[in-house]
């Protein structure tokens, strides 16, 4: 049930409640009214025969008591002109007074003679109330007052209400009293009465007729402020339906239309949408800054591994053309120590001396041509080294930036997160969304701290071959160095070949010192041979590390593409 049918319905409800607590509470008020206007109609009406009656019977008391004050005539003079008056006091037509004592005795009555002298104690009205006793003990207790019952009116035989006043003359013991039918009052509350339904009735219509026009002026009221209500709350509705399920259109924007509560919420709904847009524009930002820099870093990682292809192959040179050096070490070595045994017969075969120092020049210029060769090998792989120095440098420049992207998409989804928590059952789905690019700048973040500690070791061993190529380049110097001193003493002993005889102390001597060099030249070549094995295995490492890189930065790509094709669910 939409908002709009909940608000009506409510309002409906609220308005059938209190409309019908209104006309029972209108009906029972006017229904009071009604009573208290025949209740005062009839008891003004009864006030009116009482003070009448009151009157009428002190009148009678009075005219009596002014008979018996007066000393002209008898006690039975006296009684005669009172009964005579009693007889001729009558109004309204119908209106008389009567004369009763206290036993109660009626003393005379001018409309029923075969009452006088009767006792009355058994007299009673249809009710069974005693009336006449009732007086005596009205006028024993008060000396006067009013007395209800019903009695026939003259000529019909259904007693009626009527209503008496009766007071007591002490001086004669007399009740006068005289009594007033009040079958009027009655009718006149009957018309009272009528009168009293048929306003209540025109009340009753004109509250119901009121309260059914304030119905329906106030359900359409109603109707027109819940569509106020409801169509912004449509709108934001179909918008949140729309990002979540839809384009993920997030250039729409709420038409703001009034300055109440729904436009305060058409306003923040928009200033919420705004900020959405605006982190999921740094988002997709920072998503193909990543996709570059692991394009980057991808394309450095393949450079050094080439680079580092190529130093292993040279080193793998260098290693041969160390062991052939060795070799040709050996090779002089044991001609050496060949030419230290035939010594003593240098004289006789000198041209056997001659052809060996021969060789010696040949190998020894052989060996001059390797260490050379291995001179510039080695400042090669010094090179390649020192500019895989510089890769990986530059490689932990890019993981620092990646790691500072990482560290912003995270702050960015951190705060998409607190804004879709603000906006309550609204932003779930951007809540959900935020999590996951929060998740995936976590790995991002992990995957590029992984990068960074493979390139320091990277850094550390790359740096550690350099300083050991440094060493195989000064060593080989060293080798060629003694090799350069070897040629110049073959090359000398050339020259004193036909002196041999004459200096075979010099030439032993000479040997001696060849001998010597030689071993520390097959010595050197075997220091260098463990290097060049160190340089290999340090490559190895590298060419590891360089290849976790490029996995790593492979991984950060896929990472920045599925990100990627998240931001470009949403339209900003």
């Amino acid at each position: 049930m939409s908002i709009q049918k909940k608000i009506m319905l409510t309002v409906f409800s609220g308005l059938l409640f209190l409309g019908v607590i209104m006309f029972l509470i209108a009906s029972s008020s006017v229904k009071k009214m009604g009573a208290e206007q025949i209740q005062l109609l009839k008891a003004t009406m009864m006030e009116e025969k009482k003070q009448k009656l009151k009157n009428i019977v002190e009148l009678a008391v009075s005219e009596i008591q002014g008979v018996y004050e007066s000393k002209e005539m008898d006690d039975a003079a006296k009684k005669a002109l009172v009964f005579k008056l009693i007889q001729d006091m009558r109004y309204d037509n119908s209106g008389y007074l009567w004369i009763n004592d206290m036993t109660p005795t009626m003393v005379y009555h001018p409309m029923n003679q075969a009452l006088n002298g009767n006792d009355l104690s058994t007299l009673a009205d249809p009710d069974g109330k005693r009336l006449f006793v009732e007086m005596a003990k009205v006028c024993r207790e008060s000396g006067e007052g009013v007395v209800g019952y019903k009695w026939a009116k003259p000529g019909f035989d259904e007693p009626v209400d009527k209503l008496s006043y009766v007071k007591l003359i002490q001086s004669l013991n007399w009740i006068v009293g005289s009594g007033i039918y009040i079958d009027d009052v009655d009718a006149a509350i009957a018309v009272k009465t009528a009168e009293v339904k048929a306003r209540m009735a025109a009340q009753r219509n004109i509250l119901i007729t009121a309260i059914l026009a304030a119905f329906v002026l106030t359900l359409a009221l109603t109707y027109v402020v819940s569509k106020r209500i409801s169509d912004p709350l449509k709108q934001a509705r179909d918008m949140l339906e729309d990002i979540a399920q839809g384009e993920g259109d997030l250039t729409r924007r709420l038409e703001i239309k009034s300055s109440d509560e729904v436009g305060d919420l058409s306003r923040w709904f928009n200033t919420f949408v705004e900020k959405l847009q605006r982190i999921m524009k740094k988002i997709a930002e920072n998503s193909y800054r990543v996709d570059e820099s692991s394009t980057d870093l991808s394309t450095v990682s393949q450079s050094m591994s080439e680079e580092v292809q190529d130093t292993a192959t040279r080193s793998n040179n260098v290693a041969s053309a160390t062991r052939q050096m060795d070799n040709n070490i050996t090779s002089v070595a044991a001609a050496l120590e060949e030419a230290s045994t035939n010594l003593n017969l240098v004289a006789a075969s000198a041209e056997e001396m001659t052809s060996t120092v021969t060789e010696i020049s040949q190998n020894t210029e052989r060996a001059k041509s390797i260490s050379e060769q291995g001179v510039v090998q080695a400042n090669s792989a010094s090179e390649k080294m020192a500019l895989m120095e510089k890769v990986s440098l530059k490689i932990g420049t890019v993981t620092d930036s990646i790691s500072e992207i990482s560290e912003q998409t995270n702050l960015l989804a951190l705060n998409a997160t607190i804004e879709a928590a603000r906006a309550g059952e609204a932003g779930k789905g951007f809540a959900v969304v935020a999590n996951e690019i929060k998740e995936l700048a976590a790995q991002t973040a992990i995957s590029t701290e992984d990068i960074k500690r493979e390139i320091s070791d990277m850094q550390s061993t790359t740096g550690a071959t350099v300083d050991e190529i440094k060493q195989v380049v000064g060593i080989i110097g060293q080798i060629n160095d003694i090799i350069v001193t070897i040629a110049a003493a073959v090359e000398e002993q050339s020259v004193v070949t036909g002196e041999i005889s004459g200096n075979i102390s010099n030439a032993s001597e000479g040997v001696a010192l060849v001998t010597q060099n030689m071993n520390e030249s097959s010595s050197v070549s075997n220091e260098i041979s463990k290097d060049i094995q160190g340089v290999s295995q340090a490559t190895e490492k590298i060419s590891s590390s360089s290849e976790q890189v490029r996995s790593s930065s492979q991984l950060l790509k896929n990472m920045a593409a599925e990100l990627k094709l998240i931001i470009d669910g949403f339209k900003v």
